[in-house]
């Protein structure tokens, strides 16, 4: 009997063993896994702040220093053509009189210096002098014509002769000199007219500039826009240094972001944005279009004293004319965009021998996969072989008991 029980009892020891090793070989793991879906677009956006700026601003300067009286207030919309400021002219015209003495000063100076200098009065007396040289050279050259007939003839002796010659040299040296100082006295004399003509045009020139600046002692608005900048109150002093006013135009507005200057290497000008419009009550989103990237980079220290390198990008947008100059918007830049692309976790992957590869489930055991990976965002990558749609993928592959031909479940 004792030996029956004892048949029994290894039987069961048997079957215990048996089982604890079926239970071994046959053991499944539980694991969480992604099911490849069709291909879609693979995308990544940063979201970054930007500043509303208009997309036409101008400064309004005065002319001239003066009082100026403002009609205008920081904020308003105003229409082109509409007075902002004026100037009081009285400086100018200050100026104007000043300038208006200087020049009859010096006409009165070159009136009288022609009335004393002989470059008016005895010019005309040196040509009349020259003029009567040159008669009485003609009737000496006449008078040695018939005075060589005589000594020919044996009227005149030769010595007579050579009087009458040297006389006549004499006279044509006189014509020379006198001629010569006529051409000095004429020349000095335009000399002084261009000194004193010169001092009057120059004295002219600033009186007209004078005037022109009178003529915009009013500032006016070039365009339909608003006051962005008002620097004066009635009855300040102002100068051409400073601006009266700054007036940026309603229309055309555009934001201007600083970006990360990696981030702003995936963009392009003509790219569209998702611009974020939010107030207290209402949030509103459009579409906007990078116009324009800096081409070069700043560097700016963050909150945690690090430094950055920041790229500037001006994006436009259109319609949402209610949208202030100043205000702050968030803007959401498309850095990948690629369609039809099969992708997962970047979690899901691991390397090993240097390629990357994952961890695919096929008839409930554990394959290990070798992967060609493409581009990658924050959280996603892109596979370009070894996977296809439908294919079961272990999601945390970080796992020692999963290994090739692991049982699994899920």
């Amino acid at each position: 009997m004792k030996k029956k029980y004892k048949i029994i009892a290894g039987a069961l020891i048997l079957l215990v063993a048996l089982a604890a090793v079926i239970s071994i070989v046959y053991k499944e793991e539980k694991i969480t896994v992604i099911e490849i879906g069709e291909k879609k677009n693979l995308k990544e956006t940063v979201r970054e702040t930007g500043i509303v700026k208009s997309g036409r601003t101008i400064s309004l300067s005065s002319s001239f220093d003066g009082e100026v009286d403002i009609f205008a207030e920081l904020g308003d919309r105003v229409k082109k053509g509409q007075l902002i400021a004026e100037i009081d002219p009285e400086n100018i015209e200050n100026a104007v009189s000043q300038i208006n003495a200087q020049i009859s000063s010096i006409t009165g100076q070159k009136n009288a210096t022609g009335m004393t200098n002989p470059q008016s009065r005895e010019i005309e007396a040196q040509k009349i002098q020259i003029e009567n040289i040159k008669s009485n050279l003609e009737k000496a050259k006449t008078d040695m014509d018939i005075s060589q007939e005589l000594f020919e003839l044996g009227g005149l002796s030769e010595s007579e002769i050579k009087s009458m010659e040297n006389a006549l040299k004499n006279m044509e040296a006189e014509l020379k000199i006198q001629e010569k100082n006529l051409g000095i006295m004429q020349k000095n004399s335009s000399a002084m007219n261009t000194y004193f003509n010169g001092q009057i045009q120059s004295l002219q020139s600033q009186k007209n500039a004078l005037l022109s600046k009178k003529s915009k002692a009013q500032i006016f608005s070039p365009f339909d826009g608003i006051i962005t900048s008002l620097n004066f109150s009635d009855g300040d002093f102002v100068s051409p240094q400073r601006a009266v006013a700054e007036i940026s135009s309603s229309d055309d507005k555009t934001v201007i972001s600083e970006i990360g200057a990696d981030v702003a290497a995936e963009l392009k000008e003509g790219d569209t944005v998702d611009i974020i419009y939010e107030t207290k009550n209402t949030t509103k989103e459009f579409k906007g279009e990078i116009v324009k990237i800096s081409d070069f980079a700043l560097t700016r220290t963050s909150s945690l004293g690090l430094e950055e390198q920041k790229m500037i990008v001006e994006t436009s947008f259109e319609g949402e004319t209610y949208i202030p100059v100043g205000y702050s918007l968030d803007i959401k830049f498309t850095t990948i965009d690629k369609p039809d692309t099969l992708s997962i976790p970047k979690m899901s992957i691991f390397e090993k021998d240097g390629e990357d590869h994952i961890l695919k489930v096929e008839n409930g055991k554990i394959k290990i996969q070798k992967i060609k990976s493409g581009i990658e965002t924050a959280t996603m990558t892109e596979i370009l072989e070894g996977i296809d749609t439908g294919d079961i993928v272990v999601a945390e592959p970080d796992n020692e008991k999963l290994k090739e031909g692991t049982r699994v479940t899920y």
